[in-house]
């Protein structure tokens, strides 16, 4: 178990966290969410042992092992990749094959019978750790992770970025820990390794902490949520989605408890003004005086930054957006694409998935005419303008030009300062407009190409990989916006949550070729599973009756309310009248006991005297009376 008691961690003059409390249990797998820049790297760096927080302690219990999956990597050797990670679990196997040779060939007793005794003892090592079985275990995981026989021999020197990143995670699914934690992990997976990778870490025994800006891993994966937010960890039971509805809730209960603190001030504060008239200052109304003085105000949280835009709506195109007829594609032996064809009608929007390697990218390429096919014609429909976003920010911006100068590329006739405050709705003011491209992180150059593309005319939008690099709120802003677009739409993605809610059409590469669906891809997997006679169901006509039963309830509901309601108005309005009478009673009264002559009749005063304690028990009365059925009245609203 891992215990993070008090901590606090500051970087300049940013806070991440403050007297911060953060319990991890043998078992649990949590996700860290957040937004960028809250501290969530940081934490599992603090967690690690890697960085030491500025204060608070970090408990770990006695032999507890843990391993970290970190952004940044490398694997600069020559060994294979099923070499190098057999030798990161049992860096003895060498050891073993070294004295199996000299044990053949040694003729000295005494150091034959040496050499023997040190060979059963690494012999049972490796038996007892699972050293005949490594090499099996590290295939599997490779191959989980998309590597073929061909590739695992390969030296881990000549892989490309993402497939080191790929052993990286194998090496560390492979050795003895009791925990580990992910950072980032799934930023280099293609759909199918992803799902096997999730498949295994639902099945992972030991402690998980993981990083991602990947919702649908969040939800099939994780059962505990800790979120860094105002310098603060909170954790929630449950996946992400339960998160999202645990925070929502919680953040509309404390909004429902101020807006009643506000109604019962303001109820308060009109009984005060109510009931002082004629400067009398009843002890009712001096104990309401005391209460809103005592009374400690409900604060909500501070909003945290988001992201908020919308493409622009663009002019009306042809039906036909983009016809691809034929279209082939090689590399050198490799044949990406071959004879495939494609027509994207107007409002479309197209989902390109399936493992890397297939053509996706380079399909999309092809389309906004960045590549040239092979053999095939690429065809635009009428008043048909493209936009293009690169998951290559390489591809598409000037690593020495600043923001404002890629923007100035597509500015056109709009000033300036339309422009600069449109960068500020993606988080660059002021001077940060004139940050350099090169020295941008992932997230702020994919910022950079939305923010470019919201100047852009286009009415067919071509995106390779659009949420990468983002945190989630803006990866729903991003969503929201897709979805509203009047235009048409293809992009290459493996996010799943992107897929299943924009996508009209998904084309799945494969190896063995391209399958086409109506549909996203949720409902391409069950259509799968529904060709392999898995059972599946359709709720859609239970989910309309559903809805259409709720509406009636909620009218139903209203009528009900209201009808209540107006009783309660009218019952509060009589108590009202009589609570104003007898306080204009009380008042005379009262001026009658301060006048001397009172008591120069003895049977008058004592009259008075009982006539003013019993309209002020009746005033008490009534405006506890007044009190209850305002309360009660709240409750229908």
């Amino acid at each position: 178990m891992i215990q993070l008691i008090n901590i606090s961690k500051s970087y300049s003059q940013r806070t991440l966290y403050e007297n911060s409390t953060l319990v991890l249990k043998p078992g649990e797998r949590v996700g860290l969410v957040g937004s960028n820049g809250s501290g969530k790297t940081t934490l599992l760096q603090i967690i690690a042992g890697h960085v030491a927080p500025d204060a608070g302690e970090i408990a770990v219990s006695k032999g507890f092992r843990i391993g970290m999956l970190e952004q940044e990597f490398s694997l600069d050797t020559d060994q294979s990749a099923l070499a190098m990670l057999k030798h990161s679990v049992f860096d003895n196997e060498s050891d073993i094959e070294d004295l199996k040779k000299k044990i053949s060939e040694e003729t000295d007793p005494v150091k034959l019978a040496r050499y023997m005794e040190l060979y059963s003892d690494l012999e049972q090592k490796f038996e007892l750790g699972g050293g005949y079985d490594l090499e099996h275990k590290c295939k599997k995981i490779l191959g989980g992770l998309g590597f073929t026989e061909e590739m695992m021999n390969r030296p881990c020197n000549q892989f490309s970025g993402g497939q080191r990143m790929r052993i990286s995670i194998a090496k560390l699914l492979l050795a003895p820990l009791d925990g580990i934690l992910l950072d980032e992990p799934t930023n280099h997976l293609d759909l199918p390794a992803l799902i096997w990778f999730e498949s295994f870490l639902q099945a992972y025994p030991g402690l998980l902490v993981m990083v991602s800006h990947d919702q649908t891993l969040l939800n099939n994966v994780v059962n505990k949520i800790a979120e860094i937010s105002n310098g603060k960890i909170t954790t929630y039971d449950g996946n992400y989605e339960r998160y999202c509805d645990m925070k929502e809730r919680r953040l509309q209960n404390l909004k429902s408890a101020k807006i009643q603190q506000e109604k019962d001030r303001a109820r308060t504060e009109r009984f005060i003004e109510r009931f002082r008239a004629k400067n009398t200052k009843a002890k009712q109304v001096q104990s309401k005086i005391k209460e809103l003085e005592k009374e400690q105000e409900i604060r909500l949280p501070d909003d945290e930054r988001h992201i908020d835009f919308d493409f622009v709506q663009p002019e009306r195109s042809g039906y036909e957006v983009i016809k691809l007829e034929d279209i082939s594609k090689r590399y050198g032996s490799l044949h990406v694409l071959d004879r495939f064809s494609l027509s994207i009608k107007r409002g479309e929007k197209i989902a390109l998935t399936g493992k890397n390697g297939t053509g996706k990218s380079t399909l999309l390429k092809i389309m906004a005419g960045i590549v040239e096919p092979d053999n095939g014609k690429v065809r635009l429909g009428a008043n048909v303008q493209l936009g293009y976003f690169s998951q290559i920010h390489a591809e598409q911006l000037d690593i020495n030009n600043s923001i404002m100068d890629e923007m100035e590329k597509l500015r056109g006739f709009r000033p300036p300062t339309e422009v600069r405050k449109l960068l500020g709705n993606f988080f660059f003011t002021g001077d940060d407009v004139f940050k350099k491209i090169g020295v941008l992180s992932g997230g702020e150059k994919s910022r950079v190409l939305l923010a470019r593309l919201l100047l852009s005319p286009a009415n067919l939008l071509l995106l390779d990989e659009p949420t990468n690099h983002l945190d989630i709120p803006t990866q729903s802003v991003l969503i929201e916006a897709i979805k509203n677009f009047s235009g048409t739409v293809c992009f290459v993605s493996h996010d799943r949550y992107l897929i299943n809610h924009v996508t009209t059409r998904l084309y799945d590469f494969e190896e063995e070729g391209i399958a086409e669906y109506p549909g996203n891809y949720e409902e391409y997997q069950a259509w799968k599973a529904k060709q392999l006679d898995v059972n599946s169901q359709d709720t859609e006509d239970r989910a309309v009756c559903a809805r259409k039963d709720q509406k009636r309830k909620e009218a139903e509901d209203r009528n009900y309310r209201y009808k209540y309601r107006k009783q309660y108005d009218e019952q509060i309005a009589q108590i009202e009248k009589q609570l104003e009478a007898k306080m204009d009673m009380q008042s005379a009264i009262e001026t009658q006991l301060a006048d001397p002559a009172t008591y120069k009749d003895e049977q008058t005063a004592k009259g008075i005297t009982e006539q003013y304690k019993l309209v002020k028990d009746e005033i008490e009365h009534l405006t506890a009376q007044w009190e209850k059925l305002s309360i009660e009245r709240e409750q229908w609203l």
